[in-house]
């Protein structure tokens, strides 16, 4: 080889080497880069959805604005180190706030239910029953669609088919969401158990008294709610670790049809309702007491009857110990109605519940065909937290049913297992 042939092998070698060297740099530096942008982008994107969060009704703000704090300060240290270089989060699109949970509940029973045979006598047939059934099964989609408006609409499947629970839309009234509006079908805000969730009650049922004067919960009506943050922090806290009702207003006020659930109005008269809720600390215990009333007329097959219920709740939740109450009395189908219930209950370290609880209700079952309904229960039962997601649930019912006057009172009792499901 020549003198001139080996110095172009040699500088062919060296322009090789330093092109291999300047994409393999170029390469790292481009691989770090969009490793770097994406994180910034991600936690800008999180920080936008935090900051949305931080208006919306029920947000526990001194936990989100804590972390928005967090968030900042990572921002600003990645941003240094991108040289100040980043790209700006696309805004993200309520579609993607939808929440998508719910529950299931399937349930063992055993016992009996005698109907009453307008008479002393005792009743001709068996009527002890043993099944399996599909007690609640309820998936739930909810989203709000900008700083202020949101909606929930809620199905309930059992064997019997499927209805609409809840189908509703809100509107806060003021940026802050101390003042917000109600549309729609939804748990009438009344008592302790009509909003209470069935799924964070431990007992099966609620009480006898709520059970009939507002058939399954709802209603379709309007209702405006007032709680300034620290009562509404309050509710939500309490739902979340004792599995209280949550809030449904510290003061509520509201107009809805009164012919109950997915049932359409028979008269033009409407409901009106108000109801007055406050928690509050005992030292480091959460309490609530209220008051609650409603006043309309209901239509029978045959009838227009006034319609009108008022009383007092309390709860003071298990820690470990806890007791809860309500009373109630007004006018249904002609006739006189009053019930009260008071209940025990004890949590355990191993997220047991045990309670028992004391049920009586006096008069008509508010009906297209009332029934008289003098009733009488004691319950008994234990719940455990499996884990998050599942709950065990064992209860026995000892209840004394009369649905005739001067009849007899029957038999009403049950025990039952029940498993219930969340997601």
């Amino acid at each position: 080889m020549t003198h001139h042939g080996k110095w172009a092998v040699v500088l062919t070698t060296v322009l090789l080497g330093g092109l291999v060297l300047a994409f393999a740099t170029a390469g790292t530096c481009d691989d770090q880069k969009p490793g770097l942008h994406e994180r910034l982008d991600n936690i800008e994107k999180e920080l936008a959805d935090i900051k949305d969060q931080l208006n919306q009704p029920g947000a526990n703000n001194a936990d989100l604005a804590k972390r928005v704090d967090e968030l900042e300060k990572t921002v600003t240290d990645l941003k240094a180190q991108a040289g100040g270089k980043a790209t700006a989060p696309a805004k993200p699109s309520w579609v993607d706030k939808l929440k998508v949970s719910g529950y299931g509940q399937i349930r063992f029973e055993d016992g009996n239910n005698d109907p009453d045979v307008g008479s002393q006598t005792v009743p001709t047939k068996d009527t002890s029953f043993s099944k399996f059934t599909l007690r609640r099964i309820r998936p739930r989609i909810e989203g709000q669609v900008n700083e202020r408006a949101g909606f929930a609409v809620e199905l309930d499947a059992t064997e019997g088919g499927v209805v609409l629970t809840d189908a509703f839309g809100f509107y806060k009234l003021d940026h802050d969401g101390d003042f917000t509006l109600y549309t729609g079908q939804r748990n009438v805000p009344f008592g302790l158990d009509t909003p209470r969730s069935d799924s964070n009650r431990p007992t099966f049922e609620k009480i006898e008294i709520l059970r009939r004067m507002i058939p399954n919960d709802r209603d379709l009506g309007a209702w405006v709610q007032y709680s300034p943050t620290e009562k509404k922090d309050l509710f939500n806290t309490m739902k979340s670790k004792f599995g209280t009702e949550g809030d449904y207003g510290m003061f509520t006020v509201g107009v809805f049809n009164g012919q109950g659930r997915d049932t359409a109005e028979a008269n033009i008269n409407k409901t009106v309702s108000a109801r007055f809720a406050y928690p509050f600390m005992i030292g480091d215990r959460y309490a609530e007491v209220g008051a609650s009333m409603f006043n309309g007329m209901f239509t029978t097959s045959t009838k227009e009857f006034p319609d009108k219920l008022h009383g007092l709740h309390a709860i003071l939740p298990p820690q470990p110990f806890g007791v809860e109450g309500e009373w109630y009395t007004g006018e249904t189908c002609g006739s006189d109605v009053n019930g009260w219930a008071a209940q025990g209950s004890f949590k355990d370290n191993n997220n047991d519940t045990f309670y028992v609880r004391r049920d009586i209700m006096n008069g008509y079952e508010k009906a297209s065909t009332p029934t008289l309904n003098n009733f009488r229960r004691w319950t008994y039962g234990v719940c455990r937290e499996l884990d998050t997601n599942v709950r065990l649930a064992l209860e026995y019912d000892n209840g004394q049913r009369e649905t005739t006057v001067g009849g007899p009172y029957l038999a009403d009792k049950l025990w039952g297992a029940q498993m219930q499901y969340k997601f």
